[in-house]
């Protein structure tokens, strides 16, 4: 098929050969007007041959492409039944034509899986964004090679204990305890006590080796608080980096579309990823996240280069940032740091305490956060501030007097608002 520009251009032609096979026939089919008997019975089997031409030629083309170009690990966790459910979807559902994307829901709305063009990041955190509502237990997804295809599947029924009689799961319990085993040689009772408590799904769509990369954030986990991550180099592509991210006491759905964003922000990719949420025994719900993640522009990956350990700290910061609207503020367009938004957030919480006294009513929680939004320039400008004053590293500027020049431009931008209720929650 050749390059991926040559691959795309004739995906997207698919239809418009099928059109072609038969010139007129759209102009035809108006002017006919209400077929019966014999006309009609003629009229379905030409329509009918030409859809079936169609997706002769899809399937021909398709196939291949797909299975050429989805990662390994997807055809290893992914029972035949839905790859054949997926590329059928792919086929007839026209995610490359349209752009849009295919969402398909089990019967009893327990499973979901999004399909849709790779090349298009909005699409990916419009999913994400759909997700935040379900309660997540699982969930994955994986970009084809050529990054022209995303597929993503989640789960969000109950806890399924794990089938013992089913010989593959027993199979990959046996190996993940051997590998688990092989890097903490004393954590015979810790691992056998995780691998009894999980999911049946998860083992079902995990491989042993993924089993074990969990253990290894679960373990963890158990001992700390917020959030942690891990970061694994690949001896035989320098171009990606496993990111793992542990996380106590949250719905990874409501994090998910966050996570994208910052992956995006600091110019790095999603080549795939695994999520799996553990609740069974514990105190507190544990949430593993794997990313595999490569740079924009497919250079290798340093994973102590400063946006890597910006990413890095962004994630870890997730743990102790509440989800509501104040985290749009690291959204385009404002991009603020999550650090910022926390503090923007803990500054309508202050002007709130004070301002609420003198009227509930008028200096809400809502429209102290609306002010800050609405007059977003000045609230970077009181960040800035904010770090001048305090930040370690900015004892330089101190010294030139920056932060009292700061503060003199935020007070004459107050001053320029015509709304007195705004003025006063910036001041």
């Amino acid at each position: 098929m050749g390059r991926n520009s040559d691959r795309h251009d004739i995906i997207g032609t698919i239809d418009e050969d099928v059109l072609e096979a038969n010139p007129g026939q759209a102009q035809l089919d108006d002017s006919i007007g209400i077929k019966t008997g014999e006309d009609l019975n003629v009229y379905i089997q030409d329509i009918a041959s030409t859809v079936r031409d169609g997706i002769d030629k899809s399937i021909s083309m398709l196939t291949p492409w797909f299975f050429s170009n989805m990662p390994q690990i997807y055809y290893q966790t992914t029972p035949r039944p839905e790859k054949v459910r997926h590329l059928s979807a792919i086929i007839t559902g026209h995610v490359f034509e349209t752009k849009q994307t295919v969402e398909l829901w089990d019967r009893d709305r327990s499973k979901v899986t999004f399909i849709g063009p790779g090349s298009e990041r909005d699409i990916l955190a419009d999913m994400a964004l759909k997700i935040s509502q379900s309660n997540m237990k699982m969930g994955a997804i994986y970009f084809s090679r050529d990054q022209l295809l995303f597929l993503s599947t989640f789960f969000c029924s109950d806890h399924r204990s794990l089938d013992h009689s089913n010989q593959r799961i027993e199979e990959k319990i046996r190996s993940a305890e051997a590998m688990i085993l092989g890097e903490f040689p004393n954590d015979r009772e810790a691992a056998r006590s995780y691998l009894e408590s999980l999911d049946n799904d998860f083992v079902i769509y995990a491989t042993a080796a993924r089993l074990h990369i969990t253990y290894r954030m679960f373990r963890y986990m158990l001992g700390h608080e917020g959030a942690h991550t891990y970061l694994e180099t690949f001896d035989d592509n320098p171009r990606r980096v496993r990111l793992s991210l542990g996380i106590k006491n949250i719905q990874p759905g409501t994090v998910l579309q966050p996570m994208i964003h910052l992956i995006e922000r600091y110019n790095f990719k999603v080549s795939r990823s695994f999520i799996v949420r553990f609740e069974k025994g514990l105190k507190e719900p544990i949430s593993v996240f794997h990313f595999i993640i490569g740079s924009k522009d497919d250079t290798d990956v340093e994973i102590d280069s400063i946006p890597m350990r910006r990413l890095n700290k962004a994630l870890r910061t997730l743990g102790w940032v509440d989800v509501d609207t104040y985290g749009d503020l690291a959204k385009d367009p404002h991009n603020f740091s999550i650090n910022a938004a926390n503090l923007v957030r803990a500054l309508g919480t202050w002007c709130h305490l004070f301002l609420g006294k003198e009227n509930p009513y008028v200096y809400s929680q809502y429209k102290i956060q609306t002010a800050f939004f609405k007059h977003a320039y000045i609230t970077a400008s009181i960040i800035e501030a904010f770090r001048l004053k305090f930040d370690p590293l900015k004892a330089k500027e101190r010294q030139e007097n920056l932060y009292d020049q700061v503060c003199k431009g935020i007070r004459a931008s107050i001053d320029e608002i015509l709304e007195e209720v705004d003025k006063n929650i910036l001041k």
